[in-house]
C-alpha cells in the first residue's frame, strides 16, 4: 500500500472516531425499538438480547481494528517524512559546511555526495527508497558562489530524487523535502513545487 492510500485511510480513521459513536448511537437506538417489538412476540428474550449483544460487540471491535491499524500506519508515515526531511536539513548544513571550507562556493553538482562526505556521519538515504538514490543537487547552483544568490532562502539547493536528476514523483502522499541555499529545509505540497526557484 503505498503512502498515498495510508495517508487517506489514516484520515478517514480520525474522521470514524467522530462519526462512529454517531452511527452507533443510531444503530442501537434501532436495535432497542426492534427488541422491544420483538419482546412482545417472543418467549426467547434471553436469546434475542444476546444476538443483539453479539452483534454490537462485533461492529465495535471491527471499528476498533479499523482506526487502531491506520492510527499506526499514519505514525509509520509520519516517521517516514520526518526522517527524509532530516537528511535533506543534514545535507543543507553539509553544504554550508563545505561552503565555508571553500571560499563560499557550493560543492559540484556532478559529484557532490563524494564533495560532502567529510561533512557527514555516514550516507543519507531516504527510508522509503530502498535501491536507488534518494536525493539530488540542483545543477544551476553547481560550484556556485554563495555571494551570487540573491535570494538563497528561496533557491532549490537539493531536492527528493529518484534517479540523482529529476524530482521525485509523490513519495510522501502530497509533499516532497527540498533543501534551500541558506541551509534550510522544509516540505512543500506538490500543487506549490511549480512556484519553487531553481536559479
Amino acid at each position: 500500500m503505498s503512502e498515498r492510500s495510508i495517508a487517506f485511510y489514516g484520515a478517514l480513521s480520525h474522521t470514524s472516531w467522530g462519526i462512529v459513536p454517531v452511527l452507533a448511537a443510531i444503530g442501537l437506538g434501532f436495535a432497542a425499538y426492534r427488541v422491544e417489538q420483538r419482546w412482545r412476540q417472543t418467549r426467547y428474550r434471553e436469546l434475542l438480547l444476546g444476538l443483539v449483544g453479539i452483534w454490537t460487540l462485533l461492529l465495535t471491535s471491527l471499528w476498533l481494528v479499523f482506526a487502531g491499524v491506520f492510527h499506526i500506519a499514519c505514525a509509520a508515515t509520519k516517521a517516514n517524512e520526518t526522517q527524509c526531511l532530516s537528511n535533506l536539513k543534514q545535507l543543507g548544513t553539509a553544504a554550508m559546511m563545505y561552503a565555508q571550507d571553500h571560499h563560499e562556493t557550493l560543492p559540484p553538482a556532478e559529484n557532490w555526495e563524494d564533495a560532502l562526505k567529510p561533512y557527514l556521519k555516514t550516507p543519507l538515504k531516504c527510508p522509503l527508497e530502498k535501491l536507488g538514490t534518494s536525493y539530488a543537487m540542483n545543477k544551476a547552483l553547481s560550484k556556485k558562489k554563495l555571494e551570487a544568490l540573491e535570494h538563497p532562502a528561496e533557491v532549490v539547493l537539493f531536492f527528493e530524487s529518484d534517479n540523482g536528476i529529476t524530482v521525485a514523483q509523490k513519495r510522501h502522499a502530497s509533499s516532497l523535502g527540498f533543501t534551500f541555499a541558506d541551509g534550510h529545509a522544509k516540505r512543500i505540497v506538490e500543487t506549490s513545487q511549480k512556484a519553487l526557484r531553481w536559479q
